[in-house]
């Protein structure tokens, strides 16, 4: 993993903790899938989901977090 993969990863945690409660809400339901061992399939296919465009999202997130 490369620093900037770090720090990308990074950011898409705090997205999903912090930012706009659908994101919150995808990743525990996310997460609640892996500990019920029925795999939710790839995070980048749930967060479009959500969104069509998710990274515009993070983007914006960053852009505005205090």
């Amino acid at each position: 993993m490369t620093a900037r993969n770090y720090r990308e990863s990074w950011a898409w945690v705090h997205f999903l903790l912090h930012g706009p409660d659908a994101a919150n809400s995808m990743i525990t339901r996310y997460l609640a899938s892996i500990e019920a061992h029925d795999p939710p399939g790839p995070l980048s296919t749930q967060l479009r989901r959500v969104w069509s465009k998710p990274e515009r999202q993070l983007t914006s997130h960053i852009k505005s977090w205090k």
